[in-house]
């Protein structure tokens, strides 16, 4: 499954170190995965009505079908409970993600490990 994670607007125009023209063609490119390979795809924005902004509108045009689960701010994205779920309704236990920055928004890689496992909620909320 494909997870765009927080590819918003105004978090990639801020990355000082990446040409933002390059960067932003990265991004969408990453997004593109999905379509190429015909993966399940699962889009997630936090606190997108702050300064973090939407997602690309090519990646919602891509997708738009796909879950979009606008979290209000939650930096974990498996502390979300409507993301949780569309992770899971996926029935995948393999997960391509990215995100702006990896020290952010790809740290709930360890999540990973829980998507198969029939804990409830709160009990895999009390592991992480």
């Amino acid at each position: 499954m494909l997870l765009v994670l927080d590819l918003q607007i105004g978090l990639y125009t801020v990355a000082r170190d990446f040409d933002a023209t390059l960067f932003r063609d990265n991004l969408i490119a990453h997004a593109a995965l999905g379509k190429l390979f015909d993966l399940p795809t699962v889009l997630s924005t936090s606190a997108e009505q702050g300064p973090n902004g939407p997602l690309p509108k090519e990646i919602l045009q891509m997708y738009p079908d796909a879950p979009l689960i606008k979290r209000q701010g939650e930096v974990d994205a498996w502390d979300n409970p409507e993301f949780r779920a569309a992770i899971r309704a996926t029935g995948k236990r393999q997960v391509i993600v990215a995100g702006v920055t990896t020290d952010v928004c790809a740290s709930d890689l360890p999540f990973l490990p829980s998507i198969p496992r029939p804990l409830s909620d709160s009990t895999q909320a009390r592991r992480s």
